[in-house]
């Protein structure tokens, strides 16, 4: 080897090295780096959890970068019931801190705590934490659900205009009309064992299209009929899927950036098509029907948003939560033949001697409303409620002053609620005495909010309750409603749904009773 040759060999072996020092220098600053930003996050994360640990208030142990909220993530089980178990687990406690991802919210078990936030420190608690955007939702963001401040208000005032009981009472024969579809279909499936839920929503699907759109929507006599795949479209495959639900309620942000949308464009296009449509035919053929479509018309003019903004309200929850709980009713009065038994001899009391069911004597039956009211306590339509801090205020919570601060969300466990053996013994028992006047009274308020409860109830339990009423009425006067051998013998509830619904299908039978069928 040349002199030369050695010389150029060394310089590359030196090269190489140096080559290689870098790398390793690179790959050190790499992982330094990497060590920083991990610790960073961690301790961020840890600081972020102990929120409520530095101001006294008990809290679960956490899991790094899900909060709380692991099983629900995980799509292990619906957030309602990792709320129902924190409450579970902590029997002692009137309330516990809790954590989403990394927001500290407020989880409050103690009754006389729960009526300050409804109630009584209303003012500090004034707003629903959920949101929709104005941008993708711009009908449903007007709804009083997801309103804040004076626009909750003055939405809230339109609706609830909508709903006094005399308006109700002038829309109750059209509410009557849907009962003789109700009557043809069963009449059909007589003798067959029935799905509840896919009963009782064909009837409020065909009940919120006749009275509030103005429209007969066919969902009784065709499965295809348009407006009953609009509605299985927005409850099957948007309020029904894990995923999207839970970036709807607990990833706003990330609903914002991939513009996911509450309503699917294709609802929303369906809803202002019928609007469009039933605005055009009632001005040009002058006509004036007794329904609540054409009291929208009235109060909106010529303001087609302030239109839409009605029928999406309606459209939107008007059927979904009112099936929900006429199903589990059926359910019950199946598995509780005595209960049924007993709701009959009311109803053929009141309506045995009349052609007719009219509205007072509908809405003046007592046991009938304790078997709804008991269904609602064991089967809430939604497992809590969250409302958000919108003054700060200092509470009394475990014997100490906590400040819950402005944005803090305070979380209702109403579920939770429902079902604890302290205010309802053998809460997984049936009982619609409970609802009874001397039972009641040895209860605390606010241990039973279906329709939650304060300034914020919903506007539109007086519609809701009326049409399940009427649903419930007939088919048990005329019908025996009977277990069969699909009917389920407990229920779950279904891990990725937006509302309390059930993993079980409720299937029933039902058999004609040897009387004449109420009108």
């Amino acid at each position: 080897m040349t002199r030369l040759d050695f010389t150029h060999t060394a310089f590359n072996t030196e090269s190489s090295s140096d080559t290689s020092t870098s790398h390793h220098l690179q790959m050190e600053t790499v992982l330094l780096l990497l060590v920083t930003i991990l610790t960073m996050v961690y301790l961020w994360f840890k600081h972020k959890y102990s929120y409520w640990s530095s101001r006294g208030l008990t809290q679960p142990p956490t899991v790094l970068g899900c909060g709380n909220i692991v099983d629900s993530l995980l799509m292990r089980k619906n957030i309602g019931l990792v709320y129902d178990q924190i409450y579970r687990d902590y029997p002692d406690c009137e309330a516990v801190g809790v954590y989403g991802i990394y927001t500290p919210s407020l989880l409050v078990r103690c009754p006389q705590l729960i009526q300050k936030v409804m109630a009584s420190n209303f003012s500090n608690f004034h707003d629903n934490e959920f949101t929709v955007s104005k941008k993708l939702d711009p009908y449903f963001h007007e709804d009083p659900f997801c309103l804040k401040g004076e626009e909750w208000k003055q939405n809230r005032a339109k609706i609830a205009s909508t709903m006094t009981s005399s308006r109700t009472k002038e829309i109750f024969p059209l509410m009557k009309e849907v009962v003789s579809r109700l009557e043809a279909y069963l009449q059909k499936h007589c003798g067959e064992d029935i799905e509840a839920k896919d009963l009782a929503t064909l009837f409020t699907m065909d009940n919120v299209s006749n009275t509030a759109l103005g429209i007969n929507s066919d969902c009784f006599s065709d499965p295809n009929a348009v407006f009953r795949k609009v509605c299985i479209m927005l409850t099957k495959e948007q309020l029904q899927v894990w995923w999207k639900t839970t970036i709807l309620l607990l990833m706003p942000r990330l609903r914002n950036f991939i513009r996911m949308r509450f309503v699917p464009p294709v609802v929303n296009d369906y809803v202002e098509s019928v609007v469009q449509d039933m605005v055009q035919y009632r001005r040009k053929n002058n006509v004036n029907r007794n329904d609540l479509f054409q009291y929208f018309m009235k109060k909106s003019g010529d303001d087609y948003k302030e239109l839409m903004f009605y029928a999406m309200t309606f459209f939107l929850e008007a059927f979904e939560t009112s099936s929900i709980v006429a199903s589990y009713t059926l359910l019950e009065l199946a598995i509780n033949s005595h209960v049924q038994d007993r709701l009959f001899e009311e109803l053929h009391g009141a309506f045995g001697d009349k052609e007719d069911i009219d509205y007072d004597t509908l809405n003046n039956l007592s046991y009938l409303d304790k078997v709804l009211l008991e269904s609602q306590r064991k089967y809430p339509a939604v497992y809590h409620m969250i409302r958000e801090c919108t003054k700060t205020i200092d509470l009394d919570i475990n014997g100490k002053t906590l400040t819950v601060e402005t944005g803090t969300p305070v979380i209702i466990p109403v579920l939770s609620l429902h079902r604890d053996a302290k205010y309802y013994p053998e809460p997984d028992v049936f009982d619609p005495e409970r609802f009874s006047d001397e039972v009641k009274q040895t209860r605390p308020q606010y241990t039973y909010m279906p329709f939650g409860e304060g300034p914020r109830i919903c506007p539109g339990i007086r519609f809701g309750m009326v049409q399940i009423k009427l649903f419930i009425a007939h088919v048990v006067y005329n019908y025996r409603i009977l277990r069969c051998e699909k009917t389920p013998e407990k229920l779950t509830f279904a891990t990725g749904a937006f509302l309390a619904i059930p993993n079980e299908q409720e299937w029933i039978r039902i058999e004609k009773r040897k009387r004449d069928v109420m009108k």
